[in-house]
């Protein structure tokens, strides 16, 4: 008996430590250096989807931010699996960590890319428009020309 406490098993030192761990994992949604090259263009996947984040007012390209955004919508989901990697973690299960990160970083992917389809973002421009079409390409939508910055968006896990 311990101040007036009956401890039939103390886990204090596994749980703290499985804290410490899950601590030092991270996961990471948008779009690696892998994944960032665009066919036929030297501009990459991952500079092209900075400027649209963050706007590029010296080149008139309005914000049209859609990483954090998406991610912000799907926050709830995103705690739920955290959480159950917290969970997973104090009971000293690793696999069960590994997939509800992973779990994370899918929907934060998702949630952004969800963002990128579905807006709403400020129109393109006429020239823009007028650019699209003397290439052969009629989208007028914003984010979505080939595709290629969508299928650009990936979830990394580090420390795992």
């Amino acid at each position: 008996m311990k101040n007036g406490m009956l401890v039939t098993k103390d886990k204090f030192k596994i749980v703290v430590n499985s804290l410490k761990t899950i601590e030092k994992k991270d996961v990471l949604v948008g779009i690696p250096a892998e994944k960032a090259p665009r066919t036929g263009n030297e501009m990459t996947n991952a500079i092209l989807g900075y400027i649209h984040e963050n706007g590029a007012p010296e080149i008139n390209l309005p914000r049209r931010a859609f990483l954090m955004p998406g991610i912000r919508g799907s926050k709830d989901k995103i705690a739920s699996y955290l959480k159950q990697a917290a969970q997973a973690s104090m009971r000293g299960d690793k696999a069960g960590v590994e997939r509800a990160l992973n779990a994370a970083g899918l929907t934060g992917m998702k949630g952004a890319q969800r963002k990128i389809t579905e807006g709403p973002f400020i129109p393109l421009a006429a020239s823009t428009i007028r650019h699209r079409r003397a290439q052969g390409r009629t989208g007028t939508r914003p984010l979505i020309d080939t595709g290629q910055l969508r299928r650009a968006l990936t979830y990394v896990l580090r420390g795992v």
